[in-house]
């Protein structure tokens, strides 16, 4: 039975998220509390998606779809989300291909024509403070300059996926890992997981990876699988971008 101290210090530690569009959180979870469930999002995963059908499954304040992230929302901090405290919740995620993801995150980053409170110059502003990146530079250059960035300073949006989702022993422990590849499908056997009546998702950010193919040699390929290798390991993606 879910225990009543345990759902005492959810509250007490519900807290909010998202305080700055594309403010770096130190964590990225999404409280399902009347599920008993924790949603552990990441970003360039159909994250905008589903944080838009919780905050309509749990009524909650909805901005416009360029303000969704600011949005406040019940969390957990991530050293709440252990065995001894909360190993009653269910923890799930989406994850994605390493490769599909790098390419999404290239073109929402830096190849959209905008120049708003968002973008500078094309580039999502969020990247200035690391310098290097450009307006629709080559991907072989995007690539590399992510390479550079040590994952603990790196954008959420090119960070490791396994960071967003380890305990505190650097272990990947969900209960529902599901696949932004099998999204649909995935989605629907976590709505019957929750007792939730599923409807369908809203994309939102969509990229489209039918072409991701293009962005890659095997060089490059040899650099991401570098730099994403827990993610590759982790969630058992295969290496070969051709497959």
């Amino acid at each position: 039975m879910f225990r009543n101290r345990t759902l005492n210090k959810i509250r007490r530690i519900v807290l909010r998220c998202g305080s700055t569009p594309g403010e770096l959180q130190a964590d990225h979870n999404f409280l399902l509390e009347k599920q008993r469930a924790v949603y552990f999002f990441i970003p360039k995963v159909a994250c905008s998606s589903l944080k838009l059908f919780f905050l309509n499954l749990l009524e909650l304040p909805m901005p416009n779809t360029e303000r969704l992230h600011s949005a406040r929302f019940p969390r957990l901090s991530l050293v709440d989300i252990d065995e001894d405290r909360v190993s009653n919740l269910f923890r799930f995620c989406f994850v994605r291909n390493p490769f599909t993801r790098l390419v999404s995150a290239y073109k929402s980053m830096v190849c959209r024509d905008k120049d708003d409170e968002y973008y500078r110059g094309g580039v999502f502003r969020d990247l200035n403070k690391y310098g290097g990146f450009s307006h629709r530079m080559p991907f072989e250059g995007f690539v590399e300059r992510v390479c550079d960035i040590p994952d603990k300073h790196s954008d959420p949006h090119f960070r490791t996926q396994s960071d967003f989702v380890m305990n505190s022993g650097g272990r990947v422990e969900m209960d529902f890992i599901g696949r932004f590849e099998n999204l649909e499908s995935d989605f629907a056997r976590l709505c019957d997981r929750l007792n939730i009546t599923k409807t369908e998702l809203k994309y939102l950010n969509s990229t489209d990876d039918v072409e991701f193919k293009e962005h890659y040699t095997e060089s490059i390929a040899d650099k991401v699988i570098a730099r994403y290798r827990k993610d590759f390991d982790n969630f058992k993606y295969s290496t070969s971008f051709s497959d």
